[in-house]
């Protein structure tokens, strides 16, 4: 066994660069590498290289803890390349860049940032992988913070949150070609002027689905007013065909929010949308021949608009619930069934006195 341990960096105002890299030779891994990190000051620069296995970047006082930097205008770049590793950064401050780029299998990531303009990037390639990556604390509305994930591979776990604050994003990409991957994100009390966007699969048009096997899952939670919120899943280029299919939730608290919600592939379709504010606009996009698409939408609060397209051979179900609140609402559902029978289930009570809308089309 080889320990390496970067026991303590201190500084205030300064410029400091710390390169801790293990390289190994053809199949021979390095094992069980430590570096424990425990800074002050602002203005770090840190790049660290691990390669093999059993490695970890973590606190230099508590064992199972992530590193501690504290401290302003502070850039992480942290690498590991093998299996089985363990990269973790916790940071206080503002103008905050960290890094983190994990190749391999069963490795566990946690970025964490509390401060403002600070930006948790993480590009993941390989199969088993975790990644947890947050802005933002209790104590403050944190604003202008930047989450960015990018995993390819199989059977990935990720936590996406966004504590409170406006101006803040978060960008998340799962796929590559690969299937049953989880996406969690977390958008809390707060949470005004934000972009969140989920792609499994991609398109919409950020264009990959290489070859998607499907099988992908993304839930997130968003509370606060005026956010653009998207979700996007894939497989429309899968070669085999068959296969389970995707399943996407989203649920709202607030007002004039944005919702784009897009399911596309060769399998089936799980939907489900929950708004409570008023002014909020939503739309479900769901279209493919392979399997079932079903979607459930819930709305409590007055002013919005719903658009709702199911199309493709086999069945599709809407289940939609206006009947929270008095004001007017606009609904156009379309189902366009090639082959199969388009069900519907509208519930609505409108108190407007100009009246509500809704215009349902479908074909089969």
């Amino acid at each position: 066994m080889i320990k390496n341990i970067l026991n303590k960096i201190t500084g205030t105002h300064l410029g400091i660069l710390v390169m801790v890299m293990f390289f190994t030779a053809q199949a021979c891994y390095a094992q069980d590498n430590e570096v424990h990190i425990d800074q002050q000051g602002n203005n770090l620069t840190l790049d660290i290289l691990q390669e093999g296995y059993g490695n970890k970047v973590g606190s230099l006082n508590n064992a199972i803890g992530n590193a501690y930097l504290n401290g302003a205008t502070n850039t992480v770049s942290l690498q590991q390349r093998g299996n089985n590793n363990v990269l973790g950064i916790w940071t206080s401050g503002s103008d905050q860049s960290l890094d983190g780029y994990v190749e391999g299998d069963n490795n566990k990531l946690f970025l964490d940032n509390h401060g403002n303009y600070g930006q948790l990037k993480a590009d993941i390639m390989g199969d088993d992988n975790y990644a947890w990556l947050e802005q933002g604390g209790s104590n403050n509305l944190h604003t202008n913070n930047e989450i960015q994930l990018w995993q390819a591979g199989d059977d990935h776990y990720a936590y996406l949150e966004i504590f409170t604050g406006s101006n803040n994003s978060i960008d998340a990409f799962q796929g590559a070609g690969q299937d049953n991957n989880y996406i969690f994100a977390y958008m809390g009390s707060g949470s005004d002027n934000n972009d969140l966007r989920i792609w499994q699969g991609k398109h919409s048009d950020g264009t990959t689905d290489v070859d998607e096997t499907g099988d992908h899952e993304a839930y997130w939670t968003v509370t606060g007013d005026n956010n653009t919120l998207a979700s996007y899943q894939t497989d429309t280029n899968r070669s085999g065909g068959g296969g389970a299919g995707h399943h996407l939730a989203n649920v709202i608290s607030g007002d004039s929010n944005s919702v784009e919600h897009i399911q596309m592939g060769k399998a089936g379709h799980d939907g489900f949308i929950e708004v409570t504010g008023d002014s909020n606009t939503v739309d479900l996009y769901q279209r493919g021949n392979g399997g079932v698409k079903w979607a459930d939408i819930v709305l409590d609060g007055d002013g919005h608009i719903v658009d709702v397209d199911q199309r493709g051979s086999n069945s599709a179900t809407a289940a939609i619930d206006l009947t929270y609140g008095t004001g007017a609402y606009t609904l156009n559902l379309q189902q366009n069934m090639t082959s199969s029978a388009g069900t519907y289930s509208i519930t609505g009570i409108c108190y407007n006195t100009a009246g509500c809308s809704i215009t349902v089309n479908g074909s089969n």
